[in-house]
């Protein structure tokens, strides 16, 4: 079956009942903050277990970067419902003062009031300490305290079944399962634009977050400055920004062809890397001065996942095993969802991906061209002139936006249809609400309900407002034992990882680096 025919399959000839159990999990981040927007500098609450070993509550770079992570759910309700469950638990046991911020841009903040998060004396946590501490050398603190939702995706396996014969039932089911994401994270590319357009929630930063000459953006205070027409200034260049990836294109042609490049990347020196130092002594300043320090060090929107065992590279997993999700990470916290997310959102980023799937094209890559195209949307997105390209030719924003939303809409009817539902065409409806009227993008609401009370005193109010409410939200007593089994079993795991791995840690990592799969992929 060629490319085209395919693609038709996928939009007019599949039983959308295949993809009535695809399964989607959330990654919310939110700081922890108190007072007038001070980030919080105490450790990690004992209460919530140990960051190192919960399954559901850890953090991402600094200890007061909290991460909340579901498990995959079918339902969106019930992902959207133990996301907020998970607010509730770990507001009940923020220290006096404390609350979440509930924006993807931190507060005013400065570099030696964020505390690096600890993870404990195993070589695994230390390992984790260690890349954090070269993120910051690399990079700075405050880079890595920017916040984001991720949305974590994977098919139905009814529907990898009923796409592995029309693929080829010559191939393996990894590789026709690896061969589906592939496509969809092409089609990924080529749209990732419309993502920022609707969703993005960040056109305002603290100065403090500048780290380079940003003469596009405007002062809006004395603290902060906005971008006219920008939309999510956290997936900007003043956002998640890395001189050694600019010209790092890992493909997106094939799994083998991704692990490789990627791989390549975290084996590459980089002078001003090289130049820092890996240790002082007996103090690590970073992994090693590579392009990367690990897999994980990649910006990317989107990214093939795979479950990783504790001491597995990301990219032997995926090698071995194969895709078993997508993790898409271009989503800014939602300031206007307590819990970083609306329902609408999460049953839109379904239909979104499917669209995807369906317009990705076989033998492409990720071109300059889409590149290009994301970074208009994030910087101009609310211009209503503003034009993109597609293949040779420009098309404005508004209209191709137009033109992709009809495409959702005939997949979500047709989800609806399998599932008798019509979350998926209501999550539609609601996005083509905001193109036929801008001023409800999040962006723009950002603006203008910030603009009466002043921007940071906008942000905080609407942080402990949501803070309080999920203190004070019931919580069933046997969901409270869950909890507290859960902190119980972290520590109890904690323990058993510290007794058990008495290896060097120089050993440790050397070993993590030597022991990958496929290595005549670098050949």
């Amino acid at each position: 079956m060629n490319a085209s025919e395919l693609n038709k399959s996928c939009l007019k000839g599949l039983d959308f009942g295949t993809l009535a159990n695809n399964q989607t999990g959330l990654e919310r981040e939110t700081l922890r903050v108190l007072g007038e927007g001070r980030i919080a500098s105490t450790p990690h609450p004992a209460a919530i277990g140990h960051k190192l070993t919960h399954p559901s509550i850890t953090v991402d770079f600094s200890e007061g970067l909290l991460e909340l992570v579901t498990a995959p759910h079918v339902q969106r309700q019930q992902m959207r419902d133990e996301a907020e469950e998970l607010h509730r638990f770990v507001a009940r046991n923020l220290p006096e003062g404390e609350y979440f911020w509930a924006l993807s841009m931190p507060p005013p903040a400065q570099e030696q009031a964020i505390q690096i998060a600890e993870f404990g004396r195993s070589p695994s946590g230390l390992m984790k300490r260690v890349y954090r501490q070269g993120l910051a050398t690399r990079y700075g603190k405050i880079m890595q305290i920017i916040s984001g939702v991720h949305y974590n995706f994977s098919f139905d396996q009814h529907f990898i079944d009923h796409m592995h014969g029309l693929i080829g039932a010559e191939l393996s089911a990894q590789e026709c399962r690896n061969r589906l994401y592939f496509r969809l994270i092409r089609g990924f590319d080529r749209h990732a634009w419309l993502l920022p357009y609707l969703f993005g929630a960040s056109p305002v930063a603290a100065k403090s977050s500048l780290a380079r000459d940003t003469p596009w953006l405007r002062e809006l205070d004395g603290e902060h400055v906005y971008g006219e027409f920008t939309t999510s200034l956290r997936m900007s260049d003043i956002g998640y920004q890395s001189p050694a990836q600019a010209d790092l294109n890992i493909s997106h042609r094939s799994l083998r062809d991704y692990v490789r490049e990627l791989v390549l990347a975290t084996r590459t020196p980089w002078p001003d890397y090289e130049s820092r130092g890996v240790r002082d002594g007996e103090a690590w300043r970073q992994l090693n001065g590579n392009i990367l320090q690990i897999e994980n060090e990649y910006y990317s929107a989107i990214r093939p996942k795979q479950i990783v065992q504790r001491g597995e590279r990301p990219a032997c997993a995926l090698f071995d095993r194969g895709v078993r999700y997508i993790e898409v990470r271009m989503l800014d916290v939602d300031p206007f969802e307590p819990s970083g997310i609306g329902s609408a959102t999460a049953h839109f980023m379904e239909v979104f991906l499917l669209a995807c799937l369906a317009w990705g094209r076989e033998g492409e890559d990720s071109s300059q061209i889409d590149k290009t195209n994301q970074k208009l949307a994030i910087r101009y997105g609310r211009q209503t002139d503003l034009k993109l390209m597609r293949g040779a030719s420009s098309i404005p924003l508004r209209a191709w936006a137009d033109e992709f939303l009809d495409q959702c809409a005939a997949i979500a009817a047709s989800l609806d249809a399998a599932r008798g539902v019509s979350h998926a065409s209501h999550a539609v409806d609601v996005q083509r609400e905001k193109w036929r009227q801008p001023e409800r993008l999040p962006s723009q609401r950002v603006l203008d309900e910030s603009s009466g009370v002043g921007y940071r005193d906008w942000a905080r109010q609407l942080s402990q407002t949501y803070t309080a409410d999920f203190a004070r939200a019931p919580m069933s007593p046997q969901r409270l034992k869950d909890f507290a089994r859960l902190t119980e079993q972290s520590f109890a795991q904690l323990a058993a990882l510290e007794a058990q791995d008495q290896v060097n840690f120089a050993d440790y990592v050397q070993h993590y680096f030597d022991s990958l799969c496929g290595e005549h992929l670098l050949d």
